[in-house]
């Protein structure tokens, strides 16, 4: 993936990093993934009544196979899957139908769901994106053009602050984060706040504000999407 997307402090951003990608997930599934990711981005709020049928149609089989593991995923890509698309399906509630109570019951089991994979499937991820680092020319090689150069070093840096976000966890925060912004919106006072002290408890473990402020990837500590 080459988008803006995993820059962000977006937690599906980042999420989609590897599970749309075909170097992580069978091709299939990512791109299942993938497109149901870019048609949410795309159409939003506009999404007419059928194509809306057709999209949750779409997540509900995906799901069920990832459920059924039909693709043989091992514990840690299964459980990072299944967050993905728990969390799209939590973005089509909120951006397509406005239904901030659903979109925060789903963000939240997004966050459930990474909590109760066995092993530590961001931490495993992250291995997987550091694992396929594109090779940053030399200095002194004046081969490559510039714009090619330019595109490779691009990659490198997305592929850095993936690699190190998974790893220390914070897309984890950042669903909780999400998920309490939308019980806000549903008015859910006792839930968001705990979904906000859930994503900084997750920050104050890995000892994340002042290290991620430091490098400059996060820049307030819930202030995520």
């Amino acid at each position: 993936m080459t988008t803006d997307d995993e820059t962000s402090l977006d937690p599906l951003g980042y999420l989609l990093f590897v599970t749309a990608d075909e170097r992580f997930v069978p091709a299939e599934l990512a791109q299942r993934i993938a497109t149901l990711n870019a048609l949410l981005k795309d159409m939003g709020s506009s999404m007419h009544e059928a194509l809306r049928t057709k999209w949750l149609h779409s997540m509900h089989e995906v799901l069920a196979d990832c459920a059924n593991n039909v693709y043989s995923l091992s514990d840690e890509l299964l459980g990072l899957s299944s967050t993905t698309l728990k969390a799209l399906q939590a973005r089509f509630h909120e951006i397509v139908e406005g239904d901030y109570s659903t979109a925060a019951e789903g963000y939240d089991e997004a966050s459930s769901t990474i909590a109760l994979t066995p092993g530590e499937p961001l931490k495993a991820a992250s291995f997987l994106v550091f694992a396929h680092f594109p090779q940053e020319p030399a200095a002194s090689d004046r081969s490559i053009p510039w714009a090619e150069r330019h595109a490779i070093s691009d990659s490198w840096e997305l592929h850095f602050n993936a690699g190190i976000a998974l790893y220390t966890q914070l897309p984890h925060a950042c669903l909780c984060d999400c998920a309490g912004d939308a019980f806000c919106r549903a008015s859910k006072t006792a839930d968001a706040v705990r979904c906000y002290q859930q994503g900084l408890d997750i920050l104050a473990r890995r000892f994340l504000v002042r290290r991620f402020v430091r490098v400059g990837i996060l820049h307030s500590p819930l202030l995520f999407v």
